[in-house]
């Protein structure tokens, strides 16, 4: 497939948001962050996962008390590092 999307797995998927694999392999058990799943192999997209994380990172920052309660620092730090259109909303919690 020429136009298919390039899949990661999940060891150079967390190295890329700065997460550790055991934190990344909990949310995509617990369906927070998008992957497919081969198995017992986990193949993420990184658009996605990096479009879910921000998505996820505006609802906590919009939340009544405005804490960031579902992101990490780990993952935070992920988010900013990512090529993301919107660096301002990337750069929340820093």
């Amino acid at each position: 497939m020429p136009n298919a999307p390039a899949l990661l797995p999940i060891g150079p998927m967390a190295r890329r948001l700065h997460v550790t694999v055991a934190w990344l392999r909990a949310e995509a058990e617990a369906n927070r962050v998008p992957c497919l799943r081969a198995g017992q192999a986990f193949l993420f997209s990184p658009e996605a996962v990096e479009q879910a994380l921000v998505e996820r990172a505006k609802w906590d920052v919009d939340s009544p008390n405005g804490s960031i309660r579902s992101v990490s620092g780990d993952a935070r730090q992920g988010i900013a590092a990512c090529n993301c259109p919107d660096k301002e909303t990337s750069d929340v919690g820093r």
